[in-house]
Formats: C-alpha cells, structure tokens, sequence
C-alpha cells in the first residue's frame, strides 16, 4: 500500500520527521506480513476504539512499531477519531518522540488531517517532555488547517487541564509559532483570548511580541498587549520599558517616553544603559538632541559608561539639526572616553557636513577615515555625491563615482540613483543614459525612480519619442513604472500637444492600478487647454473632482486662462464662482486666480475690474494679486500703471517678490530702459531676494539684442558662480548676441558646451548658420547642417533660408538653387524670405523667366508676398525697361495691402534716363490700361514721383493734367516746384491747385 501524496506533501512540514515516516514505509515494503486484524467492525465509533486498542498495543511494544502497523490493514482504517483515541490512551504511557513518529505516520496515511484534539493533546505532552521545537513544528502544522486562534486556545486549554502536570510554557510555543510565521495579530488575539483566565504567557512571551508588534507597526495591536499585561501578573522589566520607550517616540508621545525612567523608579525597576541608550535615540531622532545630551550627562553620572552606539545617536542628531560644532563636541568627549569612531560615526558626521553644504570639511574627513583604517563603504560616498550634486557641482559628484569604484566599493542601486538624477537635473541627460547602460551592465537592476529623471528629463528637453522609448524599454525590463514615471511621460507628451498619445497612457496607467493625482490631471488639463481644447479640459477638472482629488491653483489658473483665451469670458467666470462657491480655494486666492488668468491674455481693464470687487468685499490683495496685475501691465507695456501698483505694494506694506522684480524688468527690456532693469536686478540682491534663473534669462536676453555684450557675459559669469544653472534659453540668448556682434568664435565656444549639455535645438543651429552665412562662411554653416542631420534635430524652412539667403548674395546661385531643392525635398515648405532671396538674385541677373516663375510659384503655394518681394519684382522688372509690369506689380502690392516704398518706386526706372526712351504719360497710361491694370491714385502718384526725379518735368506736367482730370490728390506730404524739377515733403495738397499755378 502507498503513501498518500497528498499527505506526504502536507507533512514536509515536518523535516525531523521525514526519515522515521521514510524507514516506516521501506519497512512494510520489505517486510513479510505477520499480524493481522480479519474482524472489521462495521460501526465506525466501536471501529476507532478497536484501531486505537490494536495501536496501541503495537505502540507499548519495544520492536519496530511501524514495521508492525505496516505489516496489517490498520494503514486503511486508521482515521483522525482513531488517532485521536490513540493520543488519549498512550499520552502518559508511550515516548512523546515516539508518539510524535506515530502521528507524522498517521497525518500521512488518513484522507483528512488530525483534529484538534490531537494536535494539542501531543502538543502538551511534547512541551512536557521538553520538546519545544517540534511542538512548534507541530502547531505551526495545526495553524495552517485551523486558522481561528480562539478555537485553538480552547481546545489547548482542554488538553492543558486534562494532562496532568502539564507546563505553562505551551502556551508561549503557541503564541510564539503565531509570531514566527508573521501572524502577529493573531498571536495578539491569544494573548488577549487569555484575559481573566487562569493561564497567562510569560513575560519573556510578550516582551517578544511587543518587539514584534512594534516593529511590524502594529500600534492597537501593541497598546491591547501592553494594557493586558499591566492588568495581569505578567509583570513588567527593563526590556518591557525599552520597548515602551520606543512605541511612545513611534507614535510621537515625547512626553510619555520621557515619563518611562520616572515610571520605572515607582515600580522598583533600576534604569540600565538599555533604556538611556533607547530614550537618548528616540530623542535625537525627533529633534531634542540637547535633552539627550543631558541624559548621557545623567547616565554618566549614575556610573555607567556611554557605549558608541549612544555617541553615533547624538551625533546624527547633532547633524540632522544641524548643530555641526555640537556634534564635533561630541565626538572630542567620545575619544576622550577612549571610544574610538567607527563607520557610523564618520557617516553621520560626513552626511551632516554634506547636508550643510560643506562639502571641502566632508571630504576632509573622507581622507582623515580612510587614514585611521575605517573603509569607506557605498553609503560614505553616496552622501558625498548627493552633496556636490546639492551644490549644482556635477563635476566633482561624477569624480567621487570615479574614486569610489578605484577604491573597489561597488556602487549601489541608490548610488546610480543618485547620479542619474543629478545629471537629469544638470541637463547632462546623456551622461545620465550612460550611466543606465552600466548600471545594467554590473547586473544590478534599475527600479522605477532610477528611470523616473530620465523620462522627465527626455520630456523637459522636448524629446518625447525618447522618453516614451525609455518608458517602454524600462517595461521591457520588467521594472514596473510607478506614478510619477507615468506623471513625468504624460506631462512631457501633454506639452508636446500629442493628446491621443497622453490619452493612452492615462488609461494604460489606470489599468495597472496606479491612481492618477493632481499632477496627472493638471498635464491633461493644461494640454487641452493649450491646445484650445476646453471642453476636454473640463471634462478632466469633472473626473478629478469626481475622484475627490483637490484641484489646485495652478490647474484652476490653466482653466480660467484657456477659456479667457479661446473667448469664453462667460465660462472663465463661471469657474471663478464655482471656485468661490465651493470653497475650493480661500476668497482671496480665488480672486488672485482669476486676475492672473485675465492679467496673462491681456483683459487689464476686466482684471482691473475683478482686482476693485476683490478690495470692496475688504480683502487684502496679497503678493501673488499684485504680481499678476503687475506682470500684465508690463507684458502690455504699461509701465506707468506697473509702477503705480508697485509703489501702491510698498505702501501697503507687502515686500515684492523674485517673480514681481522679474515682470519689471521684462518690461522695462521691451522698451529698452537699461537703466531700470539694472535698477530692479539691483533691489533684488539689496532686498536679499536670490535672482532666479528666469531673472538671469531677462537681463541677459535684452543685453544681448541690444548689443551690451560684455555685460550679458558678466552676468552669465555672476550666474555660474550663485550656483544658477543657465538653461538652453540663457545660452540661445548669448549666442545669438555673439552671432549679431559677428564674434563667431565666442559662438562656436558656447555652441561646444552647448553640445555636451544636450540644449542645442532648431533655433542654436538656425542662429549659428544664419551668423556664418552672414558673414560668407558658406562651408562651415554647410558643415552645421550636416551636423544638425547627424543628431537627428530636423532644420526647418528658417534653417534654409538662411542658408539660401547666405549663398544668393555671394552669388553661388546654383549651390542656393540645390539648396531649394533639397528643402522640398524634406517638404520644408519655403517662407516668403526664402523665395525673395532667389528672385532677387534671379531678378539682378536679368533672368525675368525664373523671377516670374518663383512668384507665381510662391503665390500658388499660398505664400504671401511682402513690401520688400514686391520692391525686388518691381527693380527686376523695372531695370529691363518694363514698366507696365512694375507698375502692375506695384498695383497688386496695394491690394495686398503691402506698402511699397515710393524711394524703390523712384529709383527703380533706369529706362526713362534717356529722353529718346521716355514715351508720354499719357501713352504709358493706356499701355497700363492695354495690360489690364486700370491706374489708380497710387499707380499715377508713383510714376508721378518717378518723372519728377529723373527731371522729367514735362512729361510730369503732362501726368498731372491727367490726374486733375481724373481728381486725384497728392499724398506722401509732397509738393514741387515745375519751374525747376524739385521737390519736398510738405503737407498734403490737392493736384488741382498745383496745376492752376
């Protein structure tokens, strides 16, 4: 007969059971049968009392019980019932080892497992004969099948009285097999099971599971332990006081744990180290470490000698708090006591000056370790790197990585964490995917937050594809994205405007259980709303308050600023009273809201409004109020109204913010005022304000379109030294004022560290072209070109216009012409620039074919024709002596409302300088007439002009005796003298009386 699998499998559990079962079953395979039982009683009761007496029979023998049991049909009768009457009989009679085999043997033949009878009547028995392990081994058996803790405890109990002599102690191995297999609520209902009985477990018992509890952050469940064994006799000792000590700094009752020492002096419990240690810990660790000191004072005093675990807690407190001359006491007292530090020490010590920013102390201290023989280990140098990374010194992080791996400490998870984030947040992001590489190349894997900075920086420098591929390939990898990685994707392709893509992201994120938060809606909302999509934005702000998620002031800001843009004022107000409504936001906060909603589009006369309702409901306008309606006016270009309401904030008694000083200074840059853009950057360091990046970018963006260079650079200089990282925006502004200042060297100089930052874009390689090919370095700005294809940045039609532009005026027409080409080729739809370049070349070569083909071809495409496309068709044309055509041209410029300049008209018609060529004004209108164009005041005032100043005067005459005929009026404030040709701006006069005089 075989073993049943099922049971075999159960009873695995038992591993010092398993070769007595395994010797059983080899011997009733190899033995002859020499017993057996042939009268079955049919009464299943009767039949488990026969089985039980036959066992036990077997059982009291000195042979080989099982080779016995083997050798009958007792294998195919024996029943949980059987066993259990077994247990009952034998208990006192038979070895507990050896009813412990029996019970294994048995556990594995039956169809359905033992009762709780047995298993706590051999339980019992097992912890009298003082085998606490496999009574453990046996309960946890019992635990697994009958999982209600009070059904256990009650038949326990049962066997407990119904044993004579039985130990205590089994009710210990109970709780503690509940605690060891993590059951620690259940251990916790037995105990408290026990509440007003006559068994109790000891106090070693629950001192252990306090520790548990605790540990596992169980509070109620520690309190209900706790209360139980101030109620009972359990009792209480210094382990019992430590671990109180500890649950009181858990759950922040500083009081109470500092009542503990008292508590313990009443009930005739001396305080040892354990608990001084315990209380001057949790003290450091909340913030008190000056009490602590005095405690180790106390502790010292009543002859016990501080170990260096109570020195490292007040050190790291000392630091945390940032008391670094506290700590460094500490220390000297430490070594004066002849403790010498260890690795603790120096990583508290090293961490705290790292947090403070000193980081030449830090690695003072680095070399002072390594020097009296303590290692560093991957935590010492994590503490530096995010140190130097703290100060924007990426460079001196990325060294510490480099000595750390020399010194053969292996980088960690959290050490390339650290760095990958570092170089994300310093816009190193290649360095940063490098770092990736390797890190899974050493084998470790990275987690969520390593991938998180790369996603966010991929998106922050416009490169979504990138991040969504990161993004997938972090899947792929089985690393499972968490809420900010999908937050960091869906704000980046949000930005982008690819909402559908967004869309799929946020379902995809809903799907794997991650709840989107505030953040996630407000990147959906500002998407649509950027993108004029206001009724899928307000479909979002419905979903996110329907999911009970706050908004905030910046999505309530996106709202009303996206429908004052698309025009709906209506719906802007309407969400500004449902923010008032509600309650969402604090009054004031509302109203600033909606005023800097209306202030950003440029309604000052309805933010004005909104701004006096604000002051009449006795509201007090606060910064942000002020800064909106300031920003405004000065976006406006109303700088006398900026500076009212700044003089109004100063009266008022509110200090002007970074962002108040930025808004004057922007606008004071627009109207080119240095002087009170100096004045302000200067009342922002007095006020002991730090300038902001954006305040950087102002100052030095309007220096450099105004020429002032040198001052742009000390700036960016001022900039690096603050600690201020300039962003792609500050290095396009310099490098646009280099380019304009033709100090393409300088250029080339930032455009390299622009490279190895990763902030070169379209407008860095259009900017840097355009000044080569400004300057006639056609190849060098060809050899750009190349390189903004190698790093896949797409040129568009500003790229190549410039490119033409450069190559028409040094009359390389066909290296222009390929160019042109080449544009159409990547369907860069050509500008109204790139087209005028070409027919001006075409047009000074005198080939009117190509001149008039790109024209229509130009109008065709729906490229509109500017003032000066129309003075270079009107030269070329009027230079080969056609003047119907210049004048036809000059005609449909008006009715494109595109103003000609008359000096073009009057210098343009070289053909009437010979008098022999001249024909009358009258023949050269009905030529006019003959073409299709029908002359009207400007047509006859242009050529009119053209005459005068080619001295023409009779023909002029003539011209003008058609205009009074046809009651024209001379424009352009001039008038002429016929008797001698000349002429000069003055008011407008009617032909009429010219002509009269």
């Amino acid at each position: 007969m075989h073993a049943n699998p099922k049971a075999e499998a159960a009873m695995s559990r038992f591993p010092k059971l398993r070769p007595i079962f395994n010797r059983c079953l080899q011997a009733r395979c190899s033995s002859p049968p020499f017993f057996s039982t042939s009268d079955v009683i049919k009464d299943s009761g009767t039949d488990a009392e026969a089985v039980a007496r036959e066992i036990s029979s077997i059982l009291a023998c000195a042979g080989n019980w099982n080779i016995l049991i083997a050798s009958s049909d007792i294998p195919g009768r024996i029943t949980p019932e059987a066993l259990s009457a077994v247990l009952r009989r034998r208990i006192n009679l038979v070895d507990a080892r050896r009813l412990l085999d029996f019970f294994a043997w048995a556990d594995s033949q039956m169809g359905r497992p033992p009762n709780l009878e047995s298993f706590n009547t051999l339980a019992v028995h097992l912890c009298n004969s003082g085998l606490f392990g496999p009574a453990n081994g046996l309960f946890e058996r019992m635990i697994s099948i009958y999982p209600s803790p009070s059904s256990v405890l009650d038949s326990l109990k049962d066997n407990f009285i119904a044993i004579q002599g039985s130990t205590l102690k089994v009710f210990d191995v109970l709780i503690d097999t509940y605690k060891r297999n993590g059951l620690l609520k259940e251990a916790s209902e037995v105990v408290l099971l026990m509440k007003g009985g006559s068994f109790t477990p000891s106090l070693r018992c629950c001192n252990g599971l306090l520790k548990e509890l605790l540990r596992a952050n169980l509070m109620n469940s520690f309190w209900e332990v706790h209360d139980f064994m101030l109620r009972t006799q359990v009792g209480q000792d210094v382990y019992t006081f430590s671990t109180l000590i500890s649950a009181y700094f858990r759950v922040g009752d500083v009081l109470s744990a500092k009542g503990v020492i008292a508590e313990m002096g009443e009930k005739g419990c001396d305080p040892n180290a354990v608990i001084y240690n315990t209380l001057i810990g949790g003290l450091c660790r909340c913030g008190n470490s000056k009490e602590g000191r005095l405690l180790l004072d106390e502790m010292s005093s009543k002859g016990m000698k501080p170990d260096i675990i109570v020195y490292n807690y007040l050190i790291d407190g000392f630091m945390r708090e940032d008391s670094m001359d506290e700590a460094f006491k500490i220390r000297d007292d430490m070594v004066a006591s002849s403790i010498q530090s260890n690795l603790i020490t120096y990583n508290n010590l090293i961490r705290g000056l790292c947090k403070m920013g000193k980081m030449n102390e830090a690695h003072e201290l680095l070399k002072e370790m390594v020097r009296v023989g303590w290692n560093p280990d991957a935590m010492t140098y994590n503490f530096i790197i995010e140190g130097h990374f703290r100060e924007n010194n990426s460079k001196y992080a990325f060294q510490v990585f480099v000595d750390m791996k020399t010194r053969f400490v292996s980088p960690n998870v959290y050490t390339y964490s650290l760095m990958i984030s570092g170089l994300c947040r310093g816009g190193e992001l290649k360095n940063a995917v490098s770092l990736l590489e390797e890190m899974i190349a050493t084998g470790l894997k990275p987690n969520a937050i390593v991938y998180s900075p790369i996603i966010s920086g991929h998106c922050r420098e416009g490169r979504v594809e990138e991040a969504c591929l990161t993004f997938n390939n972090m899947k792929d990898r089985n690393v499972l994205p968490d809420a900010h990685c999908y937050n960091s994707l869906i704000n980046g392709i949000c930005k982008a405007g690819k909402m559908e893509e967004a869309k799929h992201y946020l379902a995809e994120m809903k799907e794997k259980g991650i709840s989107p938060n505030a953040f996630t809606y407000a990147s959906l909302i500002h998407g649509h709303s950027k993108g004029g999509e206001m009724s899928e934005a307000d479909f979002y702000f419905k979903e996110m308050l329907t999911r009970e998620i706050k908004p905030n002031d910046v999505i309530y800001t996106t709202l009303i600023d996206g429908h004052c843009k698309a025009g709906d004022i209506p719906k802007a107000l309407s969400t500004f009273h449902f923010m008032l409504r509600n309650g969402l936001l604090p009054d004031l906060q509302t109203y600033s809201v909606f005023i800097h909603g209306l202030s950003k589009i440029g309604k000052m006369q309805e933010a004005l409004q909104v701004f006096h309702e604000l002051q009449e409901k006795g509201l007090h306008p606060d910064i942000y109020t002020y800064s909106s309606l300031i920003f405004g006016f000065c976006k406006a270009g109303d700088m006398l109204k900026a500076m009212s309401l700044y003089d109004e904030m100063h009266k008022n008694g509110i200090e002007p913010s970074v962002v108040t000083y930025n808004a004057l200074i922007d606008g004071f840059g627009k109207l080119a005022d240095f002087d009170s853009m100096r004045r302000f950057f200067k009342c922002i360091q007095e006020k002991g304000l730090e300038p902001s990046s954006v305040t950087y970018t102002i100052m030095i963006d309007g220096f450099c379109k105004s020429g002032y260079l040198a001052e742009a650079f000390e700036l960016f200089d001022e900039m690096l030294l603050r600690g201020t990282l300039p962003d792609r925006f500050v290095y396009n502004a310099l490098l646009h004022g280099c380019c304009r200042a033709g100090n393409l060297e300088k250029a080339m100089d930032l455009f390299n560290e622009m490279l190895v930052k990763e902030f070169a874009a379209e407008l860095t390689f259009n900017t840097l072209i355009d000044g080569f090919c400004k300057q006639r370095r056609l190849e060098e700005a060809r050899e750009l070109l190349r390189l903004m294809l190698e790093k896949k940045i797409m040129p568009n039609n500003v790229t190549y216009t410039a490119l033409i532009d450069g190559h028409c005026k040094a009359g390389k027409l066909e290296e222009a012409h390929n160019l042109f080409s080449e544009m159409e080729k990547r369907n860069i739809m050509p500008n109204t620039v790139t087209y005028t370049s070409l027919i001006y070349v075409y047009g000074r070569l005198g080939n009117l074919g190509m001149v008039s083909s790109l024209f229509k071809e130009m109008v065709t495409k729906g490229v509109v024709p500017d003032e000066v496309t129309y003075e270079v068709m009107i030269h070329a044309y009027s230079k080969e002596v056609d003047a119907a055509e210049a004048l036809r041209l000059e005609d449909a410029s008006v009715k494109e409302n595109v103003l000609v300049c008359n000096n073009t008209c009057a210098a343009e018609f070289p053909g009437l300088n010979q008098q022999e060529e001249l024909c009358k004004a009258q023949d050269l209108v009905n030529e006019l007439k003959e073409h299709g164009i029908n002359p009207d005041e400007s047509d006859f005032q242009m050529l009119f002009h053209c005459l005068c100043t080619k001295g023409f005067m009779n023909e002029a005459k003539e011209l003008l005796k058609i205009m009074v005929d046809r009651g024209l009026v001379l424009k352009n404030n001039t008038s002429f003298s016929l008797a001698d040709g000349s002429f000069q701006i003055a008011p407008a006069i009617d032909v009429r009386y010219v002509s009269q005089n």
